[in-house]
Parts: structure tokens; sequence; C-alpha cells
């Protein structure tokens, strides 16, 4: 039989009680020192790969200048988002104007309205014509469709919001013949925001001690804990990296069932208009995910509404090296990139082709996309682009850059002059053609200090934007 004694220094035997208050003392310490030396060394890690990669946090707010909701109405920018009024209170729904500046359409034409928040807005994005409802018109019309998507969207917004929208106007104003909704795992919650509606974490009293000399290690514990009680009941459960695998559980399923499902179906079947709601993954081995949409199917099965997860084919085309550093914007903003948006947009264009061909009628045979070389998206947003000529063969414009050598505001963020010279690490004018095209030759005339010229491609073999830069 094996036993464990511990002596004191005058060699006394101690007691049966203290050996074991000094065997779980040791093993509190041992497992302390544990989480913090790998939590110093996480951070480590992390500090030292941020200063080595030059995708540093700044580049979350990538794509913001585009879209400053203080000068909404600039001409300068051609993606005009009209979220306020002309006297500064807020409009009744966030409409995103036509990307398809050179498109014609006519009274035939099939009008979709895509409604949802920042994964439908756009956040971070560098081309806005990467979104995927505006691709899925270039795809569509490129076969003959006469349609036209518009989107409906800002970042933050959940789906009680967005079902006010569409009861605010969108109806009258945009006549839609199909409503859109993109899921995104927020729009459940009433505030859209996890940390303001669950907490980031429950405080613990008796690791309080801790929690000013070691604010890592107390994160961790707590979170440890609060995995096993918190989220077990009304927001369902958390996995090993804190993410909810459930929020569609208790008081939050039945909100969302109540005052979205319920309405929504009522709605489209009151106005026979019929209504996707299609989840927008951008993960592609999450477990978390998976156990996010999983309540939808049941909730959505006795409706009207057409629900569809994308997130089983998503998974399976989307795993492995070939298409990961396109599956977020970039390394430190995790919203949909070029790569998923390209999904989105597929999916959406083969359901509306085979599920909703009574809706989109059928193909002309003929590409209806716009065949001149138009520039709709450019960055930064306050260039003052002016078209002087826009051609099938040719087209001219002029451009003023601004002065960005200071932060940049959007709200309440302070954007670093970084931010706008990434990925060249120079200042730089980035203009999109409104439908993809073969260039052949570009003309700069003005006053430029040693200007060059790069160019970005849509990849023919992963049909997406792989964000690339060509000299």
């Amino acid at each position: 039989m094996f036993r464990y004694y511990v002596k004191e220094k005058e060699g006394r035997r101690l007691s049966r009680k203290t050996i074991v208050r000094t065997v779980i003392r040791n093993l509190i310490i041992t497992v302390l020192a544990f989480i913090f030396v790998f939590g110093s060394l996480e951070l480590a890690l992390s500090l030292t790969t941020a200063e080595e990669n030059p995708d540093n946090e700044n580049l979350v707010f990538m794509g913001y200048e585009k879209t400053d909701r203080r000068s909404l109405y600039s001409a300068a920018d051609p993606i005009v988002f009209l979220g306020l009024s002309d006297n500064g209170e807020k409009a009744p729904y966030p409409l995103i104007n036509d990307l398809a500046a050179t498109a014609e359409y006519d009274e035939n034409t099939v009008d979709i309205v895509v409604i949802g928040d920042s994964f439908t807005w756009g956040e971070a994005s560098l081309d806005r014509n990467e979104l995927y409802w505006r691709q899925a018109e270039l795809m569509l019309r490129s076969e003959g469709y006469n349609v036209r998507f518009r989107a409906v969207a800002i970042g933050g917004a959940t789906g009680f919001e967005e079902l006010e929208w569409l009861k605010n106007g969108i109806m009258e104003d945009l006549s839609p013949d199909l409503i859109v909704f993109g899921y995104v795992e927020n729009d459940a919650l009433k505030s859209g925001i996890f940390a303001e509606e669950v907490g980031e974490y429950n405080e613990i009293p008796y690791f309080r001690p801790i929690k000013n000399v070691l604010p890592h290690v107390y994160r961790r514990l707590a979170e440890f804990v609060n995995e096993r009680t918190l989220y077990s009941g009304k927001y369902g459960d958390l996995d090993p990296h804190s993410k909810w695998t459930s929020v569609l559980v208790g008081e939050t399923r039945e909100n969302y069932e109540n005052n979205f499902v319920a309405p929504l179906d009522a709605f489209s079947k009151e106005n026979d208009v019929p209504v996707i709601v299609m989840t927008l993954p951008y993960l592609t081995n999450s477990r978390w995910l998976s156990e996010l949409y999983k309540p939808l199917d049941e909730i959505y099965s006795d409706t009207g509404i057409h629900y569809y997860d994308l997130y089983p084919r998503f998974h399976k085309e989307y795993s492995g090296a070939k298409h990961k550093n396109c599956i977020s914007v970039n390394s430190s903003n995790a919203h949909p990139g070029s790569a998923s948006h390209y999904f989105y947009a597929r999916f959406l264009t083969q359901t509306l082709k085979e599920d909703f061909a009574d809706v989109i009628g059928g193909s002309a045979q003929k590409d209806l996309n716009s065949g001149l070389l138009a520039i709709n998206d450019v960055m930064p947003g306050e260039i003052a682009l002016t078209p002087v000529e826009i051609g099938e063969a040719s087209s001219e414009y002029t451009f003023e850059y601004p002065d960005l050598s200071k932060p940049h505001k959007f709200g309440k963020y302070d954007i670093d002059p970084y931010c706008l010279t990434y990925p060249l690490n120079k200042d730089y004018v980035k203009l999109s053609l409104e439908n993809p095209a073969e260039i052949g030759k570009v003309e700069l005339n003005g006053a430029f200090s040693g200007a060059e010229l790069y160019y970005t491609r849509i990849d023919p073999k992963k049909g997406y934007g792989d964000y690339t830069v060509f000299p």
C-alpha cells in the first residue's frame, strides 16, 4: 500500500486533515499555474503573430469608409446608404442603392429584395460587387433572367428589426416579387448582441481575489464554470471555445417563433409573396454553427416560409486549404469574404431556378448584363469620381484623391490610415467595374507622383476574386 507523508521541518508527522488540505492546495496551485502559463503563452503567441502579420486588428474596419453614416448622401460615393432621411431622422428601412447603375430594367423585371444585417450590407468588403445578392443578379441576368436584386440591410440588425423594415414601406416602395432573409445567429436575440443580452460571463465570487491579479486566469475560470451552469438553460450550452451551441432555446426560441417567424409567415400569405430564409455560414468545420442552425428546421417546418440551411453543403465544399483565405474578409474580420459570398450567390441562384421558376420566369437565353465599362464602386469612398464618357470599348472618369493622412472617422471609430493603404502599404485608389470585363489598357493622366497600376481579377477556377493583386 502506498502511503503519502508530508513532514514539517521538525520532522513531525502531519495529521490526515492537514495532508488532505496540502494536497488540495498544491493541486489548485498546479492547475492555476498551468492555466496561467497556457493563457500567457497563448497571449504571447497572439501578440507575436499580430506584430509579424500586417493583417492586424485595424483590418477589422476595412471597408467602413465606403459607408460613413455621417455623409450618406455624398455625391462622391456611388454607394449611397439610405439609412437616414434628409432631416437626419431614421428612415423606415436602410436601402442600399442599386449597384447595377447601367442595367436596363422594364415592366417585366422580377424584383427580389434581400434583407439582412452586416453580412448582407457587406461590412468590410473592398468590392461591393462581390456581395452575394449582387452576384446573384449578375449570374441570373447572364443567363437571360430579367431580375433585379435590391438589398435592405445594416450591420447589427436583428430579425425583429428586419421584420419591421418589411412592414414599413418596402412592399409599397419596392414591390418585391420575392423576399430573401439572410439568417445570422444573432437574429434571434432581441438586441442582436450576445454580450448585451446574455453577458460575456457571470461574476464568480470565490474567484474574485484573483480577478485583479490574474485577469486572464479569472476569465478562463469564469467561462469554465459558466459553460456548465448559466448557458445550459435559457441560452443553450457553450463549447470549449465559449461559443453558444444553441441560441434558439427557452425564452429566446419562444420569442423568435412568436415575434418573427409567425408574423413573417402571416405577412407572406397576406401579401402573396414568397419568402426565403437562408442561413449564411462563415465557418467550415464548426459544430457550433451546425447546432445553432439545427432548431430552424423544426421552427419553419409548419410555416409557408421556404427555409434553407446552407451549412452542410458549405462545409462539404469549402473545408480544406483551397478556399480558407477567402472564407472571411481578412484575418482580423470574420465577416464573409469573397469565397463565402460566391457560395451564397450560387446557392441562391440555383434555388431560384429550381424552386421558384414560376416567380423569376423563363430565360431569354442571352446576357442581359450591360456591356458598358462602368465603375460602380470605389475606395476610398470620398473619391470624387465623375464619369466623362462610358462606352462598351472604353470609358473615361475623373477623380480627386482626398486627404486621408489623419485617422478616418466612421461613427465612433477612428480608422487608422493604415487601413486605407492595405494591401499595398501605400496610398491607392481602387476602382471596381460593375461587370467583369477584359481590360487591354488603362491610361492615367494628371498630377501623379510615381503612380503604379495593379489589378485584381475573378479567378476562373475558383469563381471569385481571391484578393490577389497583380502588378
